[in-house]
């Protein structure tokens, strides 16, 4: 399939920046809560001794770790939505830089198409910007659509 005749990119771009946004901001509630929840248990385990204060150092360890992985996956899926959003972009820009310049290829005079061959065509449109990744935590639009 041509580009020109390709459909549109089905993509939610502004729920897609909520998304990554909200993400993030799950990524830091984690962390939060796992901090707090590690001064706690080491104020608990002063007193805290034996075997059952060893055994709840272990488990608070093996928590603090699992909220550290936790918390970085959700970052590192903030990050991939927000890459998602940027080719998704990308490529529906293209999409219509390619069908704005088949519609105006389609309705040149032959004149146009004759001088065109020898001297450019000037008419046609500009090329869209790339647009670039947006970036944690705020994850701000860093472009939009082509309007031609």
């Amino acid at each position: 399939m041509s580009l020109e005749a390709a459909a549109d990119v089905r993509f939610d771009y502004v729920g897609s920046l909520q998304l990554a946004r909200r993400l993030w901001a799950l990524g830091d509630e984690v962390d939060q809560v796992w901090r707090k929840r590690v001064q706690h248990a080491e104020a608990a385990l002063v007193d805290w001794l034996g075997v059952y204060g060893t055994e709840f150092a272990q488990r608070i360890d093996s928590e603090s770790a699992q909220a550290q992985v936790i918390a970085g996956q959700l970052r590192a899926a903030a990050d991939q939505w927000a890459a998602r959003w940027a080719e998704a972009m990308n490529e529906q820009n293209r999409i219509l830089f390619a069908r704005e310049t088949k519609h105006i290829e389609d309705n040149r005079s032959g004149w146009d198409n004759f001088v065109g061959t020898f001297m450019g065509h000037d008419d046609l449109p500009p090329q869209p910007p790339t647009i670039d990744v947006p970036t944690s935590p705020s994850f701000y639009a860093t472009g939009s659509l082509t309007r031609y």
